[in-house]
């Protein structure tokens, strides 16, 4: 088995880190926050990445909200220390028929100019799970994806876009990896 990432999978990591490094930097997350969480023009900045991620289409409700940020300015550097939890709920793909596909909580955990991310599903038939960290700008995450039972055939080719199979499984577990 082939367990390494299809061109497109690579097309799509490469395009999203280049826009995080260039496009959506440490103090432009913190003008978005700052605004009340939402970017319009951040989010179809990720749409213009164009190809695999325009492809995927997401819709759904998407609401970032935060518990007591402490924000600390030392050296021209700001530091955050604090959650930020990116609620999406009942989210879609225009690749599949499903409707929707799930809500997901991802949880970040500031400490200074980095944060640790958790991603869980909340329900739905695609269940995504994962962690990671965000540091500086670059994105570490290891996660996974999967249909929940009864779902299998009607998310399998959804899946297949998304990542490899997770090796060592015996269910249809995607393993999805951004570095």
């Amino acid at each position: 088995m082939d367990f390494d990432f299809s061109e497109d999978q690579q097309a799509l990591r490469d395009a999203v880190r280049r826009f995080v490094d260039k496009d959506y930097g440490f103090e432009r997350r913190t003008q978005i926050e700052r605004a009340g969480g939402f970017d319009r023009a951040a989010w179809e900045g990720l749409a213009g990445l164009g190809a695999p991620l325009n492809t995927l289409a997401p819709s759904g409700v998407m609401r970032l909200s935060w518990t007591a940020l402490e924000l600390v300015l030392t050296d021209r550097q700001v530091a955050i220390n604090g959650r930020t939890t990116l609620e999406m709920t009942d989210m879609g793909s225009r690749l599949s028929a499903i409707r929707p596909l799930g809500s997901y909580a991802l949880a970040l955990d500031w400490h200074g100019q980095a944060a640790a991310l958790t991603l869980n599903s909340v329900k739905g038939p695609l269940l995504l799970s994962g962690s990671g960290n965000l540091n500086n700008g670059r994105l570490q995450f290891s996660g996974q994806a999967e249909a929940a039972k009864g779902y299998e055939e009607q998310l399998a080719n959804l899946l297949n876009l998304l990542g490899q199979r997770k090796p060592g499984s015996d269910r249809n577990v995607i393993a999805l990896e951004f570095h």
